[in-house]
């Protein structure tokens, strides 16, 4: 029963975001601008620990296949700037990071490597607490809330309150700091008196955490208020818990028990089903809740777990299908169908989740091939066909949400951060953005329709006439300036 509602994460361990929404970054770092998808994705500092242990699908494909980074260390700086650049060149605003209660050293890592990374205000960034991590219940597979783990939870948060949430480039909803919860569907028993005991802490300290919840899912714990023992299991989303948080979503929709889930996505019950239950939670979220809708790239934790025998959903939408086709199909169906135009935030799972398979850091390009190093030759594909896909995934969310991108040098070819690059049309400002760290901009699809734009740089004599399509992003309009 545990491993029902625990199933969706790696847990390769030793033993055992009204429409507006400003992402203040100072310096040269980008300056979102409002009516904008904010797009995030999960990020995970276990490397390369979890690539060494068993369970890397990708280590196991015959050919192998490696990220373009290779087996890196999130403890360099270095491999940071990397994905930061990517994530600010592509159109990923944030990122949410796990920081584990037990696992001091592995927390540790955030400090020396992310946080030096020297393009680090080109991103915004906000701490994933994984809540399980204060112990769960063997028994009803629930986090049961003890005084003593509320005392615990509570100090932690003060913790990082004081340590991070001050930071730049930490992520801020009108002003409040953010903080992502897994697992708060398995919460029992004093989720309210946990809650609570959180906010009046930091609330001491002057600060208002603005709390989203891993509270979508097909089956949660009932709410049992202030009770002291587990109620159960239910399919029925609870109001009163939902209520205690600032915004809630799906880490991973993804259901062990739901074969009919299995298999390209185009013939499943995958999609009706979670639009179905995208739409119960956000309904109940009223006005008062935000709702964060979720997508994956796909799910494979076979050789994670290869004695679960887990059904797999591919990355191709249909069989036949491109890498990347069942990620775009997610992308309009339920990530923009359902994203909140209070604050219009998407997040992804994942950025480097590769234990499971759900990571879109790109890979060093490869033919695809649906062969492993099993004995039957399946045993982890499912007969299923994985591609060294690039930047495939990167190149999908730039169409979605960018409609111009370019780059701003100066004479000597050097990136220019902090130069602002507009787009106008019949006189009229539609976008802007400023260069990051590498001298990039984009301007954001949902303000620049299709049609011609003229672009131009801000306070200079430079510019140029683009026509902007809905499908895809206009690249390559760079500038130098002289």
């Amino acid at each position: 029963m545990i491993f029902k509602h625990i199933y969706n994460r790696s847990f390769l361990v030793p033993a055992i975001f009204s429409i507006f929404l400003v992402l203040l970054i100072p310096g040269c770092g980008k300056q979102s601008a409002p009516e904008r998808y904010l797009i995030g994705a999960y990020y995970y500092l276990w490397f390369p620990y979890n690539f060494n242990r068993r369970g890397y699908l990708r280590k196991f494909l015959n050919p192998s296949q490696t990220p373009v980074l290779g087996v890196y260390n999130s403890s360099d700086p270095a491999v940071a700037e990397r994905h930061i650049a990517w994530c600010s060149r592509y159109g990923i605003d944030f990122l949410v990071i796990d920081w584990w209660p037990n696992r001091p050293q592995q927390n540790e890592v955030l400090e020396a490597g992310f946080l030096r990374a020297e393009n680090i205000d080109d991103i915004k960034w906000c701490i994933f607490y994984e809540t399980q991590s204060l112990g769960m219940d063997r028994a009803t597979g629930s986090i049961i809330w003890t005084d003593r783990r509320i005392e615990r939870f509570a100090s932690d948060l003060l913790e990082l309150s004081g340590r991070y949430f001050s930071h730049p480039s930490y992520l801020k909803i009108k002003g409040r700091p953010v903080i992502f919860l897994y697992l708060t569907r398995n919460f029992s028993d004093k989720t309210q008196a946990a809650i609570k005991k959180v906010r009046s802490v930091l609330r001491e300290r002057g600060v208002n955490p603005f709390i989203v919840a891993d509270e979508v899912f097909w089956t949660v714990t009932v709410d049992g208020g202030e009770k002291s023992t587990f109620s159960g299991w239910t399919e029925a989303p609870q109001k009163s818990r939902i209520r205690l948080f600032d915004a809630i979503t799906t880490y991973n929709i993804y259901e062990t028990l739901k074969h009919n889930h299995q298999g390209y996505a185009s013939g499943s019950r995958y999609l009706p089903e979670v639009e179905e239950i995208y739409q119960r939670y956000r309904e109940l979220c009223g006005d008062e809740v935000l709702f964060i809708p979720n997508i994956i790239p796909g799910y494979n934790d076979r050789a994670l777990r290869p004695g679960s025998g887990h059904y797999v959903i591919p990355r191709q939408w249909e069989d036949g299908g491109t890498s990347g086709s069942l990620f775009s199909e997610l992308f309009e169906r339920l990530g923009v169908a359902y994203i909140d135009q209070k604050i219009p935030i998407m997040m992804i799972t994942s950025w480097n989740e590769w234990n499971e398979d759900t990571a879109i850091e790109p890979l060093t390009p490869a033919q695809p091939t649906a062969r492993d190093s099993s004995g039957s030759g399946t045993r982890f594909t499912d007969g299923y066909s994985y591609s060294g896909f690039g930047e495939t995934y990167l190149r999908i969310i730039r169409d979605k949400v960018v409609a111009v991108a370019g780059q701003v040098l100066d004479e000597r070819g050097n990136p220019v951060c902090g130069i602002t690059v507009e787009g106008w049309t019949g006189g009229k400002l539609a976008a802007s953005d400023e260069t990051d760290t590498g001298g990039y901009y984009r301007l954001p699809r949902p303000l620049m329709g299709e049609g011609g734009y003229r672009v131009t740089v801000k306070g200079r004599d430079l510019h140029r006439m683009v026509k902007v399509r809905k499908d895809r992003a206009m690249t390559g309009v760079n500038f130098r300036l002289f």
